[in-house]
């Protein structure tokens, strides 16, 4: 009954109409419901039997959004079959260049490989492109015995953004105040709080960061946090 479950939904798939490349991802067509659905059926049951080829073949075969190729490159990876795992994650880099995931993937591929100068430069363009304190912490995790080096080119870089972007919005608003939240975001996580105070200094920044900065500053310095603490009393 189990083997005959099996080429049932395999004779359903395969009488499914040639994938079209609609440009949507989210498409919820009959058609496009089917074939998500039977395509499902049929990954299950050749995950179930244990049939490693079937499943990769299918899965490969299926690639649409951004979530098939992770699926299919973890598939890979979870099967030992790593080479593989990097040409799919080469691929679904190309494929999907705006893909934050796919610059961890691709970078993780080439690590294992032992390309540690590939897998350093894909990371570098994965926090240029996206610079967020979390992602800070993901390129620190990697720097080892660098870790200095890569703090001030990346704190170098994330300066030189906010003064570029600082010295375009006063075009429109000469009084705005230069943005430094990814910087002091970073130094609350590091609880350097004489760093945070200094670069925050005449700097605007997110409303939650410039609490956070008072909580942390207001034993060693306390004219700091006092006016904080009295402006969000009065807000309320």
């Amino acid at each position: 009954a189990w083997a005959e479950y099996g080429r049932c939904v395999e004779a359903a798939h395969a009488r499914l109409p040639p994938r079209t490349k609609s440009g949507d991802r989210w498409d919820i067509s009959s058609e496009a419901l089917e074939r998500r659905h039977l395509t499902r059926m049929l990954e299950e049951w050749y995950a179930l039997s244990d049939d490693r080829e079937a499943l990769l073949t299918l899965k490969a075969k299926e690639l649409d959004s951004p979530r098939d190729y992770m699926n299919l490159i973890n598939q890979y990876r979870e099967y030992g079959r790593h080479r593989e795992a990097l040409q799919g994650a080469e691929k679904a880099h190309r494929q999907f260049p705006d893909e934050a995931g796919f610059y961890e993937e691709l970078s993780a591929c080439y690590r294992h490989d032992g390309l540690d100068e590939e897998a350093d430069a894909l990371l570098w363009q994965w926090f240029e492109k996206w610079p967020t304190a979390d992602h800070f912490s993901g390129l620190m995790k990697h720097a080892g015995k660098r870790a200095a080096n890569w703090r001030g080119r990346a704190f170098t870089f994330l300066e030189a953004r906010e003064i570029a972007s600082w010295e375009q919005a006063r075009k429109r608003n000469p009084e705005v105040l230069r943005n430094v939240s990814v910087r002091l975001e970073i130094l609350l996580r590091e609880k350097k709080v004489d760093e945070a105070i200094a670069v925050s200094r005449k700097c605007g920044a997110s409303g939650h960061l410039v609490l956070a900065l008072a909580d942390q500053a207001r034993k060693t310095h306390p004219e700091i946090s006092a006016p904080v603490y009295r402006r969000e009393i009065e807000h309320w």
